[in-house]
């Protein structure tokens, strides 16, 4: 028998995954898909009811084609069916015309400093004056306001239409539209107060109701007695799951360490409660012999952990998998855990099949199995007979085994990997663990006030201790290894190189051995060619900033940014519109200049010619026109340029460049108004000019 006959549930899983990926980048009409794994689900079933014993063992590889088959398509149609956008009362088609609409609070309200954020959906919207069913979801942002309060299940009128969530518009920044639309949220609306008014409250679900009342009540216990604000954002954090009031040196300081896991409530959290229950709960095992008792209890808690946590998706997919695993231990079933994970997994996807798409379902579950296969075997290198050393081992080869798996999902997400993460989780995780029993412990002694604050403070100086220590160990020198890019190709490589280095531990067959070194060379050969595109390559990347000019030239590993006079290198813009591209690129050195200031040095090639800034640089002509320019200056003949570069409401027509100017590109830029823009754009394209509207079409990147 083939060892892959084991797991099952593990090959349904990775079917349904497939049809969930084949609909996600080749979307299809549902009633086809529907009406075919109908008609495979009946042959399925005629078959297996109709065969004898024996006629089913031999036809037994068919069968199972033709139920994974049936299930591929099950994860097609779950996708298409849960794609809300293909209905046409969807928000999508009709949101340009939208003058007023009531929505339902469906989210729990996140507050910020300044506004807050929430998740709305939209019951019905004013239409020209009329009222139409129209159906969606919106980011609604709002400020903080001591008269508006809202909260889940408020039904509000929204005056204004809400719109799209953009996309990304400059090279490899974060992609804010495909992050929301994993929750089918698709516009966001930003709103005034005098703009919305609460109608009503009729929360839709009233489990949800009661699960925010905990909260809300938790958190004010945590507000009385933890006085220290630090501390108790990083105890609501690592406790209920709330990262709202973490400011943001406190959380580059444990992502900078690898630990930022445990401020975010997900497996490792559940699992620290199932592992303290079950140490609690032997003792009750002994005084009474039922063997469903403990595991029951254990569930119970679980579900009840998550109910004060808000019912957060995080936790719900934790608790979903540590459910099926005490199950399959209470019903005493021999099974594999592999099998467990994978069923969890099928039942999470068939609800919610958006969620393989989401960087804490695949980082939840690559950890899980880190754990589970590789620890073990990372445990048995090294045997050590002092206990304290055994234990800072076997946490050691947990955050190992655990880092091992999710490394090169990491890399691609967040493009950088913490050196000293094995030190950092020997001090974070045993204290995540007395974090998260003294925070419970101060909501369980709430009704003894002296206790609970004794035990609040002790838990305040924990938090403390922990955050002295984290800083710490992120001020040591090489503690982050920043600015890594991996493709999708790359990181489905690395994978494919641990599996077939793991199948060649497991049957010793050298033939794995041999394909896992094949793929490590064609990796680096990948990555020497990388690097050496990087060292000749010649680029400018104009880049797509509202109301900021900014453009990159890019010689080799060196970059020169010209940017205006506005803009702050050490804004939030330069981090999340511009450095991500020049991470990628593999800049290394870098110089920042004004165009007004770099007229006057003359290592670079501008210089300022009838008005007009012009640059010439690696055989490129480039000429920015960025003042007030009606009195362009009069030329005999046309002036030729590679690329004209428009911003800051100079021109209000094209017709007299087209007089003065031969240009390859116009690029108009995002410092122009919006609306004077789009006319630039429409004359250009009236009179067969090719351009570029930044603001509309993103970024423009040049290579030669």
């Amino acid at each position: 028998m083939s060892p892959w006959s084991s797991f099952p549930f593990v090959r349904i899983t990775l079917a349904l995954v497939g049809g969930i990926l084949a609909a996600r980048y080749w979307e299809g009409q549902v009633w086809m898909a529907s009406g075919l794994l109908s008609l495979l689900l009946l042959v399925y079933v005629s078959v297996v009811m109709s065969v004898s014993p024996t006629t089913f063992r031999a036809w037994s590889p068919w069968i199972g084609f033709l139920g994974l088959g049936s299930t591929f398509l099950l994860g097609y149609v779950c996708w298409l069916t849960h794609e809300v956008r293909s209905d046409l009362r969807h928000l999508t088609h009709c949101s340009a015309s939208i003058e007023a609409y009531e929505a339902i609070v469906s989210e729990d309200v996140h507050r910020k400093s300044a506004r807050s954020n929430v998740i709305v959906s939209i019951c019905r919207a004013r239409i020209q004056g009329q009222w139409q069913q129209v159906q969606g979801k919106v980011l609604l942002s709002f400020p903080n306001s001591a008269v508006l309060h809202i909260r889940y299940g408020d039904v509000l009128m929204i005056q204004g239409r809400p719109r799209t969530v953009p996309a990304a518009r400059n090279p490899h920044e974060f992609d804010y539209a495909a992050f929301l639309g994993i929750s089918q949220t698709y516009h966001q609306h930003f709103v005034l107060e005098k703009q919305i008014a609460v109608m009503a409250h009729q929360p839709p679900n009233i489990v949800k109701v009661w699960s925010f009342q905990v909260l809300r009540y938790c958190q004010s216990l945590f507000t009385q007695y933890i006085r220290h604000p630090e501390a108790r954002a990083v105890a609501m954090a690592l406790v209920l799951g709330q990262k709202d009031t973490l400011t943001p040196e406190v959380s580059t300081s444990y992502i900078r360490t690898g630990t930022m896991h445990v401020l975010a409530v997900s497996g490792l959290h559940v699992g620290i409660l199932y592992w303290c229950l079950r140490l609690l709960l032997k003792l009750l095992s002994i005084i009474w012999k039922a063997r469903w008792l403990s595991p029951a209890i254990s569930l119970a808690v679980l579900w009840l952990y998550a109910f004060v946590t808000g019912l957060a998706p995080s936790v719900l997919r934790a608790t979903t998998m540590f459910t099926f695993m005490v199950t399959a231990s209470m019903l005493g079933r021999p099974t594999s855990i592999y099998n467990t994970l994978a069923a969890s997994a099928f039942l999470l996807l068939f609800w919610h099949p958006m969620l393989l798409f989401a960087v804490g379902f695949q980082l939840s579950y690559l950890a899980v199995l880190g754990i589970v296969h590789l620890q073990p075997r990372i445990y048995k290198l090294l045997t050590l007979h002092n206990q304290i050393l055994d234990k800072l081992w076997l946490l050691s080869s947990i955050s190992i085994g655990a880092q091992v798996a999710t490394a090169p999902c990491s890399l691609y997400y967040f493009h950088q990997f913490p050196t000293y993460f094995v030190v950092a989780n020997w001090v974070v995780v045993p204290a995540a663990l007395v974090i998260l029993c003294l925070g419970l412990f101060v909501l369980m002694t709430s009704c003894w006030a002296s206790l609970s604050v004794l035990v609040a403070w002790l838990l305040e100086n924990v938090v403390l201790s922990v955050n002295a220590f984290v800083r710490l160990i992120q001020k040591l020198p090489w503690s982050l290894v920043e600015s890594v890019h991996l493709n999708v190709a790359t990181v489905l490589l690395l994978y494919g190189i641990l599996l077939l280095f793991l199948v060649f531990l497991h049957t010793k067959s050298i033939k794995y051995l041999i394909v896992a070194s094949m793929s490590v060379i064609l990796l680096s050969l990948h990555s020497v060619r990388e690097y050496c595109i990087r060292q000749v390559q010649r680029k400018v990347i104009f880049y797509s900033i509202d109301h900021h000019q900014i453009t990159a030239f890019i010689q080799g590993c060196h970059s020169t940014l010209c940017v205006d006079n506005h803009f702050q290198l050490d804004s939030q813009l330069y981090t999340y519109h511009i450095q991500p591209s020049q991470r990628v690129l593999g800049i290394t050195s870098s110089n920042t200049c004004r165009l007004a200031e770099a007229i006057q040095q003359k290592t670079w090639p501008i210089r300022v010619w009838e008005g007009l800034k012009v640059v010439v640089w690696q055989g490129k002509k480039f000429i920015f026109i960025d003042q007030d320019s009606k009195n362009l200056p009069h030329l005999s003949t046309k002036v030729h340029t590679d690329f004209l570069v428009i911003g800051n409401n100079a021109i209000k027509t094209i017709q007299p460049l087209l007089d003065r100017f031969d240009f390859g590109i116009l690029v108009i830029g995002t410092s122009n108004q919006i609306f004077l823009a789009q006319r630039l754009q429409e004359e250009a394209i009236q009179h067969g000019v090719r351009s570029h509207f930044l603001s509309q079409q993103g970024a423009l990147t040049v290579s030669w």
